[in-house]
């Protein structure tokens, strides 16, 4: 995607679709994903490197992705 600077799918996230969690979030935080400036999903307020989290909310907010990584 660098290399080529046109937009492709290489970032996902994978899992089960749930109606509701089992048990309310003990830890969560926002997280996003810019190409251009990171490898991974990163936590938006420090930049720290996000591999996997047990549960993942995601939505489209003002027509904008919205992902939270959940932690129990």
């Amino acid at each position: 995607m660098r290399r080529e600077k046109r937009k492709n799918v290489h970032a996902f996230v994978r899992g089960y679709i749930e109606d509701r969690l089992p048990v309310f979030p003990s830890k969560n935080m926002f997280v996003t994903y810019n190409p251009y400036k990171n490898d991974s999903f990163v936590e938006r307020n420090t930049n720290d490197s996000i591999c996997s989290s047990p549960y993942a909310a995601l939505e489209v907010v003002n027509k904008k992705p919205f992902v939270e990584a959940l932690w129990y």
